[in-house]
């Protein structure tokens, strides 16, 4: 592979996620013009050929000069870490960002989602899921008629209106023509050999001699590019003469073989043999090894799975001497291996009886990464461990699939790990059917107890209600039969949640109370924050926030502990509260403080909540025409994320919009409406962030609104949590206003700030 499959790019077009260019493509200028062409006539075109020919290159190429003709994008969907046909539609929606809706199947939404759209979809690498691919092209092309496809795979997908285009080899000279040495340049296959071995030794230099050595060896290999790479990569260690004499010995014994099988998969399987044969025994053991991961591994997956082996060299070096045989590639701090290699790999550990033991360090290995992580999504450092997992995506996949038969303990104790993942990152549809395939085997009491309330919680996010009561009613029986409390706080914590989204605010009370009260017997802050959280969620929504306490109490905890996201959900909570109670002000400076979190974490769902909030803020100013933007924004994102939300909630919003809408002049209400909707996200968080009344930075010695209002009750003698609870923002929030009072007026403590306010006898301004 020499393209990198993660880079987006925007065009005049729109959105496009295109493969970046690794290097050069040679050869193919006619090439791309034909299917280009192609292109432009079917609707379903298909790349077929060997592995190794070339199938994503080209149609990397391809599309990028295709960009500008769709108005709604390019997307490009890696198929080669996906073990599962089952899992494809989940692979294509979300590169596509489709996100999973309540009680509706995937493919459904997907379908929905495309609707009359011009987007042209890549699907790289179909061969191993063939029939899944069949399947979902010709439903999509079928119910979705600005769509097209561009598949790559080894064999056609068969399906009414397909156009199958076979890549050819690259163009390979007669080296026995008379002509110039350098004129062998002009050919695709040599130049791409050239190409290669200068990246691989700085020294080689093309000569007469080295030409045509390399016009044979490119003959050899009927011209293709994975197979001339690997020959390439050995001109650090071999002369092109030698290169060649292996080449044929190679060549002569694979060309035994079946009649019946294709040449060109001969040829290729007969590079691959070279190159594995030119390998130390280490080198090919970790070849061998490797294989099993899905998508990539980092150095420390590689020297898991090697240690097991019970060889000395160190991994790093093996690993070393396979990145310069151009066995694997890095890109940052992953390392990549050609899907064709990865297979001649996995054939390699079958025949060597070592793939059993292979795939139980690679679980290993990922459920340690899973557990390891686990904490992490609630900490300070969730973002970092976010992308880690999201590398690590079909690693998950792999391990799973391969443990839920052999392991199923260990397996679903991976898919509870993942929990967190699943459910910030969206996949809380694929998260419930780990958990279900895990829980149909898994015995271990405690593991089940976690995987039965995750797989409630995730149930009750995605709206699946009665899954939710199902899974988290047996994960209560589970525990009274075991006499264990492993989940007892945070079980009793997601019944009141349920009970909330129904409506049922007393069932919830009673049992976010047990909670709490469980919560402080067993000394668990997590869990007593977001019971005191939700506690207070239901007193605001039942119109009765009195007592702040609960939820200062809450965001202290979550603030302590470093749980980011439920330290955001704290603060745009008492921002709600403060917008009840008319402190404007307040309340813009939690919901910023919330919103900036959920921004820097990607948390679309409660971006979402924070839009909303938002909205009822700018309402209370009268500022109605930016609080229809910024529900129209909500609304959007809403419809994309696949959020549901609780009744109480969006009956006080829709209240708010009907009065906006009332005051405002219909024209304008729907310009506003239309204009928010059609804000991409982070325009919508600047639009909510730029609302008037957040007092800019002042010079020395002159406060601010808010910063005056602190000095008048740091003069009444009250302490930084009771000014919080007075004022219905956070503890924290209050500590950093005071240093700024202090720094302002350049002085060192409280007593002096209160000798200021007498002084001056500045009451807060209004």
């Amino acid at each position: 592979m020499d393209v990198d499959i993660d880079r987006s790019t925007s065009g005049r077009g729109g959105l496009h996620r295109v493969p970046a260019h690794l290097t050069r493509l040679y050869g193919r200028d006619d090439a791309v013009e034909e299917v280009r062409r192609l292109a432009g006539a079917a609707r379903l075109l298909t790349l077929t050929g060997a592995g190794g020919s070339g199938k994503t290159r080209l149609a990397v190429e391809v599309v990028r000069g295709l960009v500008d003709g769709y108005t709604d994008g390019v997307w490009f969907v890696a198929l080669s870490p996906l073990e599962d046909g089952r899992l494809l539609t989940h692979a294509v929606a979300n590169v596509l960002d489709v996100p999973e809706q309540p009680d509706q199947p995937l493919l459904a939404t997907l379908v929905a989602s495309l609707g009359d759209s011009r987007r042209l979809i890549v699907l790289d690498n179909c061969e191993h899921i063939v029939d899944s691919c069949a399947i979902l092209a010709e439903r999509l092309l079928g119910s979705c008629p600005g769509v097209r496809i561009i598949a790559t795979s080894r064999e056609a997908l068969r399906i009414p209106g397909e156009v199958a285009w076979r890549v050819p080899s690259l163009d390979v000279p007669d080296p026995d023509a008379v002509r110039p040495w350098q004129a062998l340049l002009d050919y695709g296959a040599v130049a791409l050999f050239v190409d290669r071995a200068r990246a691989a030794d700085s020294c080689f230099e093309p000569s007469e001699a080295t030409m045509v050595d390399a016009a044979r060896i490119c003959g050899r290999l009927d011209g293709i590019p994975l197979a001339i790479e690997l020959a390439a990569a050995c001109v650090p260690v071999l002369t092109t003469g030698e290169i060649l004499e292996r080449l044929r010995d190679s060549l002569a014994l694979l060309t035994r073989g079946p009649r019946t099988a294709a040449g060109r998969q001969r040829t290729l399987r007969a590079t691959i043999d070279w190159s594995y044969d030119l390998l130390g025994s280490d080198e090919r053991a970790m070849l061998a090894r490797l294989s099993v991961f899905a998508g990539g591994f980092r150095l420390e997956a590689a020297e898991m799975v090697w240690a097991a082996a019970g060889r000395s060299a160190p991994a790093i070096e093996v690993v070393g001497r396979l990145v310069d045989r151009s066995l694997l590639y890095r890109r940052a701090d992953r390392y990549e291996m050609a899907e064709t290699i990865r297979q001649y790999g996995r054939e390699r550990l079958v025949e060597a009886g070592e793939l059993d033991e292979a795939r139980d360090q690679h679980l290993r290995y990922c459920l340690a990464i899973g557990e390891e992580a686990e904490p992490r999504l609630r900490g300070t450092d969730i973002a970092r461990w976010l992308r880690r997992l999201d590398a690590e995506h079909g690693n998950l996949r792999a391990a799973l699939d391969w443990a839920l038969a052999r392991e199923p303990d260990r397996a679903l104790r991976l898919a509870t790990a993942a929990g967190g993942f699943w459910y910030l990152r969206g996949h809380m549809g694929e998260g419930c059917s780990w958990l279900r395939r895990g829980l149909a085997h898994a015995m271990d009491v405690p593991t089940r107890l976690r995987a039965l309330n995750l797989l409630g919680w995730l149930a009750l996010r995605s709206g699946d209600l009665a899954a939710a009561e199902s899974a988290l009613r047996d994960c209560l029986d589970l525990e009274d039969r075991a006499a264990m409390g492993e989940c007892a706080a945070e079980v009793r914590n997601n019944l009141g949640l349920l009970a909330c989204w129904r409506g049922d605010l007393v069932t919830a009370r009673r049992h976010l109370e047990e909670s709490a009260d469980l919560s402080r017997r067993l000394d668990d802050e997590h869990s007593l924050a977001h019971a005191l959280f939700n506690l207070s969620l239901v007193a605001h929504l039942s119109g009765q926030a009195g007592d702040p306490s609960p939820l200062i109490d809450s965001l202290e905890i979550l603030q302590r502990i470093g749980d980011r996201p439920g330290t955001a959900l704290a603060l745009g909570l008492l921002g709600c509260v403060a917008i009840e109670k008319g402190d404007v002000a307040g309340a813009a400076a939690s919901l910023g403080e919330a919103m900036r979190i959920t921004r820097d974490l990607g948390d679309r769902v409660n971006v979402l909540f924070g839009l909303e909030a938002f909205a009822l803020l700018a309402a209370r100013r009268a500022d109605y025409r930016r609080a229809i933007t910024l529900a129209g924004a909500a609304d959007a994102l809403r419809e994309s994320v696949g959020a549901i939300t609780f009744s109480l909630w969006k009956a006080r919003l829709d209240g708010v919009l009907d009065l906006a809408r009332r005051i405002v002049v219909p024209e304008a209400a729907d310009a506003a409406w239309t204009e928010g909707r059609a804000l991409g996200l982070a325009d919508a968080i600047d639009l909510a962030l730029g609302e008037p009344g957040a007092a800019p930075a002042t010079g020395a010695g002159t406060l601010s609104r808010r910063e005056n209002e602190i000095a008048a009750l740091v003069a009444s003698g009250l302490t930084n949590r009771e000014i919080a609870e007075r004022l219905y923002i956070a503890p924290r929030t209050v500590e950093t206003h005071v240093a700024n009072v202090m720094n302002k007026l350049g002085v060192t403590n409280r007593s002096l700030v209160a000798a200021w306010v007498v002084e001056r006898r500045r009451p807060p301004a209004e």
